[in-house]
């Protein structure tokens, strides 16, 4: 059973919903999606380390508390497909099709730097880059799944590392691919369309690959089914569609427990899951593992 691998889970269906999600511990809404730029489908989930909870649809990025307050939206690149931040409030919008950055901007939403590391054609398609997370360092990882390589890049936009995708075997031509990282342990995590979920080092070997039923259409973000988040200590949460099961995997992906989800009719297809926890100084949240015992929810991202 689990001890402390569970945190707090944030999923995107129609409705995004919260919850530090225990051994059936309920999700509370937090967010309606009233803002119009939100109407439809196809919306992405992201959570920064500042504590803020990310919408983003291309063109528009909704920011707000993960108790719904304090919502901010502004407007991004027209090809906008992933956003997170940094401890510091540094946010980092990823952006593909001919815009190919990612975009920096203050916690006050103005604009910082761009890196445009990012290749994208006719030829090999249009979804770099398709992800941006952040590690503990504040850095931020970007997958350019065209060249099959992943950048990791400073607040300042400066490109400072790039990382080999080549051991995953996988071309990447006309899909869009999704980067985890844990960044403690030198690995990135990566899922395409295929449905392979495979965790890479920073020195592009393999380390071990599964098959978690979260494949996708290869030319569609918004058709992949289910999705997954990665915690620093490198255990894997898996969220397939239709189903109010997380499923988890250790650092050596072997299984290693479930989370049950109490969604009610929130069930469906098109899903994004991120894991998080209460931030240092805030109130400490607790769970209760098998035993019965309290334990404080983990850091994640």
């Amino acid at each position: 059973m689990l001890s402390c691998v569970t945190a707090r889970v944030l999923l995107a269906v129609s409705l995004l919903l919260s919850a530090c999600s225990v051994f059936g511990a309920a999700l509370e809404q937090i967010i309606s999606r009233e803002q119009k730029e939100m109407a439809g489908t196809g919306a992405q989930l992201g959570v920064g380390r500042d504590g803020h909870v990310f919408v983003i649809k291309p063109g528009f990025l909704l920011r707000f508390n993960p108790d719904g307050s304090g919502k901010v939206g502004h407007r991004v690149s027209y090809a906008a497909m992933n956003a997170t931040a940094n401890a510091n409030g540094i946010l980092a919008v990823s952006a593909s099709h001919m815009d190919a950055t990612v975009w920096m901007y203050s916690p006050g939403l103005e604009e910082l730097a761009r890196a445009r590391e990012f290749m994208g054609s006719d030829l090999m398609g249009w979804f770099s880059p398709s992800d941006v997370q952040v590690g503990p360092s504040g850095d931020f990882y970007a997958p350019d799944p065209h060249r099959r390589r992943a950048v990791r890049i400073a607040p300042t936009g400066k490109t400072v590392a790039e990382f080999s995708l080549k051991a995953t075997g996988e071309e990447y031509k006309h899909t869009p691919l999704r980067l985890r990282v844990a960044e403690p342990l030198q690995r990135l995590y990566v899922a395409s369309a295929s449905g392979v979920l495979m965790a890479l080092g920073f020195d592009g070997k393999k380390i071990w690959a599964i098959t978690p039923g979260i494949q996708g259409h290869p030319y569609s973000w918004k058709d992949y089914e289910g999705d997954f988040d990665v915690d620093d200590a490198g255990n894997v949460y898996v969220l397939k569609v239709m189903t109010d099961v997380v499923e988890v995997f250790d650092k050596d992906g072997k299984p290693s427990g479930k989370i049950q989800l109490e969604m009610g009719d929130r069930r469906g297809r098109q899903l994004s899951l991120r894991v998080t926890a209460e931030r240092p100084g805030s109130r400490t949240r607790t769970a209760r593992a098998a035993n019965g015992k309290p334990t404080n929810c983990p850091w994640a991202t």
